[in-house]
């Protein structure tokens, strides 16, 4: 989806600014987005962003849906913050803004309790992806509860691609070189009791085809893109990712997942 900006309402934490300085911002179809506003020289977070959530989402988990927002030269004249951020015209990734959500490191979200939230189901989803797009920047500023159905029940929805396969900068040998592991497991474990309920998701990414994995670019914007040479190293990886070893590192970890830890009493690997 690409759309126009047509107002900048300013950060979406003020005082709080993130790596990405995403705002809040209208845009042409009336609708309210948090739009990230820093990709950099060499930067391939938007990349890393829309592939990753279509990914995602391909796997049929609850993921962000990626979107192309445009901000003309004239939204950036308006806007102090924007022109003190040096932006220049052009594409930027961004997401729908939900009202009343939350990240789980912020109060209220932290204190939404785990039966409120109907898709805990799943976690071992969300958990394998991580591993499988090798994302290095997992905590509880980057998992989001919106809202489900008006509430007063939450759902997670998976959100912050942007380090990703290897990271923002990431080039041809971390592309062809992603390793096995975990940055964070910010969500509520309780459910969890073995390695078993992981496994479905370990077989279900690695069984992703080249068309899927085509598919998440499809839409891509140029000025995002990596060389065909780059991209067909990490098509490449991706295509040979082992279940087994996904779940070895899973496995390493398990004093992270609380009802797991309870029936072995977390002892690490």
């Amino acid at each position: 989806m690409s759309l126009v900006a047509t107002m900048d309402h300013g950060p979406v934490h003020p005082g709080k600014e993130t790596w990405a300085k995403p705002r809040r911002m209208s845009a042409s179809d009336g609708n309210y987005y948090v739009v990230k506003i820093r990709n950099g020289d060499g930067s391939r977070s938007f990349f890393n962003e829309f592939v990753g959530s279509k990914l995602a989402r391909i796997v049929g988990l609850s993921a962000i849906e990626p979107v192309v927002i445009n901000l003309n030269a004239s939204l950036i004249e308006k806007s102090q913050g924007l022109k003190d951020s040096r932006i220049k015209p052009g594409q930027y990734y961004a997401t729908k803004y939900f009202d009343g959500a939350y990240t789980a490191s912020e109060e209220p979200g932290f204190m939404i309790k785990s039966t409120s939230i109907v898709n805990l189901d799943e976690v071992p989803s969300f958990v394998i992806f991580d591993i499988f797009v090798n994302n290095k920047d997992r905590h509880g500023g980057n998992v989001i509860l919106i809202p489900s159905d008006g509430g007063p029940s939450y759902r997670y929805l998976l959100i912050d691609h942007g380090h990703c396969f290897g990271g923002p900068m990431w080039g041809p040998n971390e592309a062809s070189n992603l390793p096995y592991e975990l940055a964070g497991v910010p969500w509520y474990t309780g459910g969890i009791t073995g390695e078993d309920d992981f496994r479905d998701s370990a077989n279900r990414v690695a069984g992703l085809g080249e068309d899927d994995i085509d598919a998440a670019r499809d839409g891509l914007p140029d000025a995002w893109d990596v060389p065909d040479s780059d991209y067909g190293m990490l098509k490449n990886t991706m295509l040979t990712r082992k279940p087994d070893m996904m779940l070895a590192v899973v496995r390493s970890g398990r004093a992270s997942f609380t009802g797991w830890k309870k029936i072995d009493g977390g002892r690490g690997a």
